[in-house]
């Protein structure tokens, strides 16, 4: 307990000090972006949603937009084999809240707290969970130190870890050793992760039987094969002709947009028949990517200024504009299969990249830059069954939509061998219940106190 209460100190003291240095910019980002004040108070455990009386709480956290909409399957898992339990699901986004609101409407949603020990036992005290789920990689030392010391069960699911962030834990192993232990299960996407944590966690010391391969979550989520009703009706709205190539730019970022209006300047220029719909990855980059196609002389529309098609019938929209820009949330998903070629941002940038997995398992032609970082198993596996394009800069993209454009034949190669590996990653929620299982099962001796997380009575 000593080493505990020492630990949350020096967590707090630390917390504290970066507040305080980096107060003036949060002031200002509060100042000018909604965002940065959306929420604010929640995280500080004030104004939590009210919970039904009576009913065992799982408490999931996906951090935003993309780990939330991983989770729809596995949180329909839950609630089909927990009937009894209710649900919680937090974000840490302003985007995530939005896609939080669309997704699970009858579900209570919050904001994760911030990782200040005070705030988290109002949120550990108000919740009261039985089970606590992570997305992927999302480790906070004062929250995991809560819930070892109050037994709640934590599971990761979907769990991956880079070479980086290993190493970084590694180095401090004397710091994390303790918040690792709460984990009380791991089901990470693959051997290759699962390894890296092994080894991490016989550096801290810790038991690594916990650790487990469940598979990639995201692969379940993804459908096989193009929505013709979906793929006719996208069309229609956007006014692309069935003899014009369609290039979808999904989850773009900043540096991307200028590369991507000037080689679709190029591509024009060449003869191609192309038309572009470019998905910026955060809402706030909608005003600069206008303004970038504006300044490049490229025509550009909203998605927003379009109203769907009333039939599933194929209808042209009356605008004049090559490129549209998706500004809605949550349809990126649908647009890709209105879709001849899609190009996955955050590539061509060292951000990482972002899920190539929706656009290969739909059976489109799937290019991405070098940093593809955040998603390295899938890309191998992707290589490795010449089910997707790798290009190192710009050049190369544009050379290989080209050539792609000219080869229909091998568009069709690639969005077969893309579809084959999305298919066999399938399964992985089905591995991912039938290990949380026990841990929803396993019987309690106890439960907590609401006030104080201590523990007292028997659960019957």
């Amino acid at each position: 307990m000593v080493v505990s209460r020492s630990m949350r100190w020096l967590i707090n003291c630390l917390y504290f000090i970066g507040l305080l240095i980096g107060l003036p910019f949060f002031l200002f980002k509060m100042a000018t972006a909604g965002k940065y004040r959306r929420g604010l108070m929640q995280r500080f455990g004030i104004s939590l949603p009210t919970l039904a009386d009576g009913k065992p709480v799982i408490w999931v956290h996906a951090v935003s937009v993309g780990e939330l909409q991983l989770s729809r399957p596995l949180i329909a898992g839950l609630r089909e084999r927990y009937p009894d339990h209710q649900i919680v699901v937090t974000h840490t986004t302003r985007t995530g809240e939005q896609v939080a609101e669309q997704l699970y409407p009858d579900l209570v949603r919050c904001y994760f707290p911030l990782d200040f020990s005070f705030a988290v036992a109002r949120f550990f005290r108000a919740f009261r969970p039985e089970l606590v789920v992570l997305v992927e990689l999302e480790l906070w030392p004062n929250f995991l130190l809560h819930a070892k010391r109050s037994d709640i069960p934590v599971v990761l699911v979907n769990g991956r870890i880079g070479e980086r962030s290993a190493s970084g834990y590694g180095r401090n192993a004397w710091f994390f050793r303790r918040p690792f232990s709460a984990l009380s299960l791991a089901a990470m996407q693959n051997e290759e992760y699962a390894a890296r944590l092994r080894r991490l966690f016989e550096r801290m010391g810790l038991s690594t039987e916990v650790i487990n391969v469940a598979g990639n979550i995201k692969f379940d989520n993804v459908r096989i094969g193009v929505d013709q009703a979906l793929r006719s009706q996208y069309r229609g709205l956007f006014g692309f002709g069935e003899d014009e190539l369609v290039l979808v730019c999904g989850s773009t970022h900043p540096g991307e947009h200028e590369i991507l209006v000037d080689l679709y300047r190029r591509w024009r220029e060449a003869g191609l028949p192309l038309r572009m719909v470019v998905a910026p990855r955060h809402p706030e980059r909608y005003g600069s990517v206008r303004e970038i196609w504006k300044r490049a002389g490229v025509g550009l529309i909203d998605r927003s200024c379009l109203t769907l098609p009333s039939s599933d019938s194929a209808l042209r929209t009356p605008h004049s504009a090559p490129c549209i820009l998706l500004d809605t949330m949550g349809e990126l998903g649908k647009v890709y299969h209105c879709a001849d070629i899609v190009f996955v941002g955050g590539s061509l940038i060292p951000h990482g990249g972002q899920n190539m997995a929706e656009p290969a398992g739909i059976g489109v032609p799937v290019l991405f830059g070098p940093h593809t970082f955040n998603f390295p198993s899938v890309v191998r596996e992707l290589i490795a069954a010449d089910a997707c394009v790798q290009v190192k800069d710009s050049e190369e993209l544009f050379a290989n939509v080209r050539e792609l454009a000219a080869d229909p034949q091998r568009r069709a190669r690639l969005s077969e061998n893309a579809q084959r590996v999305v298919e066999a990653g399938k399964g992985a929620v089905e591995r991912h219940l039938a290990l949380i299982e026990s841990e929803v099962q396993s019987p309690k001796s106890e439960v907590r106190s609401p006030e104080s997380g201590v523990k007292e009575g028997l659960n019957p």
